[in-house]
């Protein structure tokens, strides 16, 4: 929707300017713009998206005095309707290729620089992979045993990722209604659920999936279920994961169904991970116990200590009690966009869109995706992220303020059941010798991404 309207907004200024042929045309100042929208609780981001689509268009149009070439225009058409482009993967330019460049002469006229040939590409540096947090990898190694596959990892739902097709949800489903008033969801046609899903549809054109002592997941796929636990078995140890639970409905076909504060509880168990000094077995938390355990004496969570320069690491765990909890598993340059609006004198500028993180988690997101690893960046709002921009914001000021310490992630005027948490693993009495394997875990050992992260967000 935001595509079309600026697109929208691009051909009326071109017609605009070709009826006025490039004579005394004058637009509406942006401070003009900003007092004639209807902008509520999110002005400041609207501002700033105002302000920069003036300053792209006064940089295409000469300020509003001449029209693009042909080449420019289709340029800027394809860059607002195409899909966003992978991050850190630059356009291929080849040594044989041209660039034109058409600038403003003098008198305003369109002049054409003789093409430039590129003399070499320039590549980015390769990134040197580093461990990863002990949660992180828990999070990553469940999420790869869902799918039985190291791909799983490899393929995050990034920003304009469609949503699922070929599933429901509803308060009751066949006659069947879901766990604790959630919702219930059925997968109504496979094919189309996995050709829709960004993971699958990848492992159903891979001749070699699955691979020896692997499950296919395009014929068993996860989904999120709402109230649907896992648990150790009590001879094995091990986490069944590929049952459906209650928030699959029994009519539909297979399904590894888990919810959000499960998968949570799942990864931090299978590396060992405690919630508690005293805890002898499995503690299976929701978002609620999460929440209260960050506030007791004896925790292995706490609230998160954060800085302008260091606002989240890998493995911290996002939550909001009743709502939902992810785990973050790799954090890029400048995570929350401090740095930026710091530089740009524009602290309250900072939205989710410019998050730059990953976290692992299973939720309902785009149709019920359940277990998945998703670009932090992809999200507009919601409590979790409307609240992690207020503390991104505060950091920011606190940044331009000379304040550049360590402080509580808790801000006042966040929402109180929104907390950034923090495992003390480097507290011996917080790690146990016990890690609980997972079913389907040896199809997923050989994979260097379930033990390092290689920053591609």
């Amino acid at each position: 929707m935001v595509r079309k309207l600026k697109f929208m907004q691009f051909l009326l200024i071109l017609v605009l300017i070709m009826a006025c042929n490039q004579a005394d045309y004058k637009p509406p100042s942006v401070d003009e713009i900003i007092e004639q929208e209807l902008i509520g609780e999110d002005r400041d981001q609207r501002v700033q998206e105002i302000r920069d689509n003036d300053e792209e268009l006064r940089k295409l149009t000469r300020n509003y005095t001449a029209v693009p070439s042909v080449w420019e225009a289709k340029e800027r058409i394809n860059e607002i309707t195409s899909p966003p482009k992978p991050e850190c993967i630059p356009d291929s330019i080849h040594r044989d290729e041209v660039i034109e460049e058409a600038t403003s002469g003098e008198d305003g006229v369109n002049e054409v620089v003789p093409p430039v040939a590129v003399e070499e590409i320039i590549t980015p540096d390769p990134v040197e992979p580093i461990p990863l947090h002990p949660a992180a990898k828990g999070a990553r190694k469940l999420l790869a045993s869902f799918y039985q596959s190291c791909k799983a990892i490899d393929k995050p739902i990034a920003d304009g990722q469609g949503e699922l097709k070929g599933v429901i949800m509803g308060d009751s489903i066949d006659g069947q209604s879901g766990l604790q008033d959630g919702k219930i969801r059925k997968i109504t046609n496979l094919d189309t659920f996995v050709e829709s899903h960004v993971v699958l549809s990848e492992l159903k054109s891979d001749a070699n999936y699955p691979g020896p002592q692997c499950r296919d997941a395009t014929k068993h796929p996860p989904l999120f279920a709402y109230a649907s636990r896992k648990y150790p078995n009590r001879t094995t140890g091990e986490f069944k994961i590929f049952s459906k639970g209650g928030g699959i409905t029994r009519s539909s076909p297979p399904a590894s169904g888990i919810d959000c504060s499960s998968f949570v509880s799942v990864a931090m168990a299978s590396q060992g991970l405690k919630m508690s000094k005293d805890q002898t077995g499995f503690r299976d938390m929701t978002t609620r116990s999460l929440k209260a355990q960050a506030a007791k004496a004896d925790s292995c969570l706490s609230n998160a200590k954060v800085s302008p320069s260091s606002p989240l690491k890998a493995g911290d765990i996002l939550n909001v009690a009743t709502t939902h909890t992810v785990i973050i598993d790799s954090v890029g340059k400048d995570p929350l966009g401090i740095d930026k609006y710091a530089a740009a004198d524009n602290c309250n500028g900072i939205s989710p869109k410019d998050f730059n993180f990953t976290y692992v988690h299973s939720g309902a997101i785009l149709n019920s995706y359940g277990p998945s690893r998703v670009k932090a960046n992809s999200h507009r709002s919601g409590v979790m992220w409307n609240n992690l921009a207020v503390m991104a914001k505060r950091l920011c000021h606190e940044k331009k303020a000379g304040n550049v310490g360590t402080r509580d992630s808790r801000f006042s005027g966040m929402n109180s059941n929104f907390g950034l948490l923090r495992h003390k693993s480097e507290d011996p009495e917080c790690v146990s010798d016990k890690k609980y394997q997972i079913e389907g875990q040896k199809c997923i050992e050989g994979c260097e991404n379930t033990e390092k992260d290689f920053q591609d967000v």
